[in-house]
């Protein structure tokens, strides 16, 4: 069996990972802060201890969609 090389990624495909893990990470950041993913607003305390990125009226509105 060959052992296959992994190869680099291309400038592009690195922009798109940077960019991905600094969304990751700004999400993070308003999750530590109590803040919603989705436009900033507080989450309220229940939804927060259960971890929870979105507040109330974006999870309403996403099951909305689905």
């Amino acid at each position: 069996m060959r052992m296959q090389l992994k190869r680099r990624p291309s400038a592009r495909e690195e922009g798109r990972i940077r960019a991905r893990a600094a969304e990751v990470e700004e999400a993070l950041r308003l999750t530590r802060e109590g803040r919603c993913y989705a436009c900033g607003e507080h989450v309220e305390a229940a939804l927060a201890e259960l971890g929870s990125p979105l507040c109330h009226d974006c999870r309403c509105s996403a099951r909305q969609l689905s």
